[in-house]
């Protein structure tokens, strides 16, 4: 049977869209980039060990968006494989398998920064008990430690068991031709392509770590809610309030994250199970709609750069850190 060039392949709308959508990217994010390591290194003095897990993670996204907008991988149905039609295609031809690492690293990691934001913001509202274990630095650190190589060794050794052998991708191939020249480009392309190289159950395990993310994150802010409340009596009414406005901010964080991060994996994870037919340009849309919330987030860190604004955002730390002395001293007036 005659097997199918990658060059005659026609892209749909969405896919044309998306290819002018990571050239914008690659721009954006190289222009962001050091920005946002000059504010974590020399800006934020107060994230104490919280810079730990943000440059890493910085550094990981900015890789991702840089390799799509320089490797252009597209990823053909299943999303999870594809080809690098960039200018560099012919000397990387794994690009579209390194994305896929790269874009599970950050996830993992923006899930142990989670974890810590969590942390930090419920050692305000914790038990008397359990905040004296809370403020203890090496908790903090051993957590990032910990999530950065118990998640590391945990893809890698996914991604090289789903890997399949030799001869399981010559026996695939056999029985599909139109997939020969794709897989001599890309061999990553067929990874997912087939029960036999990804089970039903990886499907599953997917939808239940959805499942869970969502759901602790409604549990955690009912439980945020319930301890603010509690502890309503032995706070200041301008503490109170500020409390209020940062349980706000959490709350706000945690469920655009999930919008934004948690719906377009979702998708592609449904989209692979089902076989959908216009698998490609749905899991292109919902990668266009998962790098917009990158966007917006390096765009909001432009006000603190822009030198027409300066003395505002002076302002506006002062006044932060004026709230924060004037909280922790009614913690320690409520402790004493």
């Amino acid at each position: 049977m005659e097997s199918t060039s990658v060059h005659q392949y026609s892209d749909p709308p969405i896919i044309q869209i998306y290819l002018a959508f990571i050239k914008v990217m690659i721009i954006v994010s190289s222009f962001y980039y050091p920005m946002m390591l000059y504010l974590v290194l020399y800006k934020s003095k107060a994230l104490g060990d919280y810079k730990y897990y943000l440059l890493p993670t910085i550094t990981f996204a900015y890789l991702f968006e840089f390799l799509l907008g320089v490797c252009q991988p597209v990823f053909i149905f299943p999303i999870l494989g594809g080809y690098g039609r960039g200018f560099i295609q012919y000397t990387s031809n794994t690009v579209a398998f390194f994305c896929i690492v790269l874009l599970l690293l950050t996830a993992g990691y923006m899930t142990v920064g989670m974890g810590l934001a969590m942390l930090f913001r419920y050692r305000i509202v914790a038990p008397e008990i359990i905040r004296r274990w809370l403020n203890k630095g090496w908790i903090y650190r051993g957590i990032i430690g910990y999530g950065y190589i118990s998640i590391t060794v945990m893809i890698c050794f996914w991604m090289f068991l789903l890997k399949p052998s030799k001869d399981k991708l010559d026996s695939f191939l056999s029985t599909n031709p139109r997939y020969t020249d794709l897989a001599v480009k890309e061999p990553t392309l067929i990874i997912f392509d087939s029960d036999e190289f990804a089970p039903s159950n990886i499907f599953l395990i997917g939808y239940c770590m959805v499942a869970f993310l969502i759901i602790s994150t409604l549990i955690l802010i009912f439980h945020l809610e319930q301890q603010l409340y509690k502890k309503r009596t032995k706070m200041s009414v301008i503490t109170f309030r500020i409390q209020q406005m940062m349980n706000t901010s959490f709350k706000a964080e945690l469920l655009s994250g999930h919008i934004f991060i948690l719906c377009p994996i979702a998708t592609a994870v449904f989209v692979l199970h089902i076989k959908h037919p216009d698998g490609a340009s749905i899991c292109h849309g919902a990668l266009m709609v998962g790098s917009l919330y990158s966007v917006v987030l390096y765009s909001s860190m432009i006000y603190f750069t822009n030198p027409y604004r300066t003395w505002i955002a002076k302002t506006f730390h002062i006044g932060i850190r004026v709230r924060i002395n004037a909280l922790q001293s009614s913690i320690f007036a409520v402790r004493q």
